[in-house]
């Protein structure tokens, strides 16, 4: 079940970008960018974190979600794409290659 406070935030979110997109129509302006914005909200947020071994990226993600769910350490620890979903229960799971 989502928040009733994300759907919210995101109904907001909707309604700005389309009055964005609204008033670059009217000035004439491209509105490509902004169109394919407002498409994106309804699919799934997907984030791209690279960087060198051992930089702290499953750190940093761990911090953003405010949990622990991808592991951490000195060896490498996430050699394969990871996939976090919002959920009942927290988690992830490694994609295969391919």
């Amino acid at each position: 079940m989502i928040d009733p406070e994300l759907q919210r935030l995101a109904g907001e979110v909707r309604g700005l970008l389309a009055e964005g997109l609204e008033a670059l129509a009217q000035a004439g302006e491209t509105t490509t960018s902004l169109r394919q914005a407002l498409q994106d909200l309804e699919g799934p947020f997907l984030l791209v974190v690279a960087g060198e071994f051992n930089s702290g990226k499953s750190s940093l993600l761990n911090a953003l979600l405010g949990r622990e769910l991808l592991r951490e350490g000195v060896t490498p620890t996430t050699d394969r794409i990871q996939w976090i979903a919002y959920g009942e229960e927290p988690g992830s799971r490694a994609l295969e290659p391919g």
